[in-house]
C-alpha cells in the first residue's frame, strides 16, 4: 500500500511540472509574448545590472553570491515556467517559428556563468563577447515585437497578467 501512495504522490508531482501552463493559440500569443517580454527584459537587465555592479567593484565573488543568491532562484521560477509552455505547446511554437525565444530565455544562465569566467579572468574581451550576446538576443525580440506590431516598451504592470 505504501508503494501506491508513493506512486500517486511521484505522478502527481510529474503531471505538476506543466501545471499553470496554458495551451497557446492565435488569440493569446500576442499576451503571452508580452509576458515573456516582460521576464525576459527582467531577466537580462538584472543579470546585466548585477554584473556592473561588481565588475566597477572589481569583485567576481560578489557577482557569485549575487547571482547564486538573487538572481539564479528567481531566474529559474521563470525558466521553469517556459519550459512548461514549450512542453505543452511544442508543434504551435515550432509551426509558428517561435521556438527561438525559449533557446534565448535559457541561454541566459549560459551567459551569467560567462561573465563571471570572465570577470575572474579579467578577460575584458569576453565579457564584451557575453554582453553582445544579450544585445543580440534583446535585438531579435524587439525585431519580433516589431514584426507582430506589438508594443516591447509596455509597462510591465502586465506581468501579473495571464494570457
Amino acid at each position: 500500500m505504501a508503494a501506491v501512495k508513493w506512486l500517486v504522490v511521484v505522478l502527481a508531482v510529474m503531471s505538476a511540472n506543466v501545471y499553470g501552463a496554458e495551451k497557446l493559440s492565435d488569440k493569446n500569443i500576442d499576451a503571452f509574448l508580452d509576458q515573456y517580454a516582460d521576464d525576459y527584459i527582467y531577466q537580462a537587465m538584472t543579470l546585466a545590472k548585477g554584473f556592473r555592479q561588481y565588475r566597477d567593484a572589481g569583485s567576481y565573488q560578489g557577482f557569485v553570491q549575487f547571482k547564486n543568491k538573487h538572481w539564479q532562484p528567481e531566474y529559474d521560477m521563470a525558466r521553469k515556467k517556459y519550459d512548461d509552455e514549450l512542453e505543452i505547446n511544442r508543434k504551435y511554437l515550432f509551426d509558428h517559428g517561435l521556438t527561438w525565444i525559449f533557446s534565448n530565455f535559457a541561454d541566459l544562465t549560459l551567459v551569467a556563468k560567462d561573465l563571471f569566467l570572465a570577470l575572474h579572468n579579467a578577460d575584458n574581451t569576453k565579457i564584451d563577447e557575453a554582453l553582445a550576446r544579450l544585445n543580440e538576443d534583446m535585438g531579435e525580440l524587439n525585431q519580433l515585437f516589431t514584426d507582430r506590431k506589438l508594443d516591447i516598451n509596455k509597462p510591465a504592470s502586465r506581468a501579473n497578467s495571464r494570457y
